[in-house]
């Protein structure tokens, strides 16, 4: 899992700091969000959400499914695609008013059935988790002022 802001590297250089194969920056194009700050930040709590899938994923390695799977925590998503698309999601709730409660994850590629129900279930735990970690978040309230009651939103 991934969380780009998470961290001092975004204090330190903000994000798309790295030149494209062209050798240009994302500071030199036409910018999409010019009302947007550069440096934005999850708002899911991204630590609490990786310990909480990671002692969910433990409980199933406990049970049995073999090897051991391990979510870990990420300062950035990339400087291509899965950056931009973390960047724009987040950009997207930002000028909605909406909290930035997007996550990315990278799951190493791999073909193999074993291979894609191993990512299948992490991503479930970290799905998960992020949920439980937002109802903390709010507490009664869930993302974006709903009510969470018995795992139903209301409004």
């Amino acid at each position: 899992m991934t969380s780009t802001w998470a961290g001092e590297s975004a204090e330190k250089q903000g994000y798309y700091v790295n030149p494209d194969n062209q050798g240009a920056y994302v500071r030199d194009l036409e910018f999409p969000w010019k009302d947007v700050p550069m440096g934005l930040q999850t708002e899911v709590p991204v630590q609490e959400t990786v310990d909480l899938a990671n002692a969910s994923l433990k409980k199933l390695d406990d049970q049995s499914i073999g090897r051991r799977l391990e979510v870990k925590p990420h300062f950035e998503a990339g400087s291509l695609g899965c950056g931009y698309a973390y960047y724009e999601s987040m950009a997207n709730r930002y000028v909605l008013g909406r909290h930035r409660d997007v996550l990315f994850c990278h799951v190493p590629p791999s073909g193999d059935e074993e291979s894609i129900d191993r990512a299948r279930t992490a991503l479930l735990a970290v799905i998960g988790a992020a949920i439980e970690a937002l109802q903390h978040r709010e507490k009664d309230q869930g993302p974006d002022g709903w009510k969470v009651e018995f795992g139903k939103l209301t409004g």
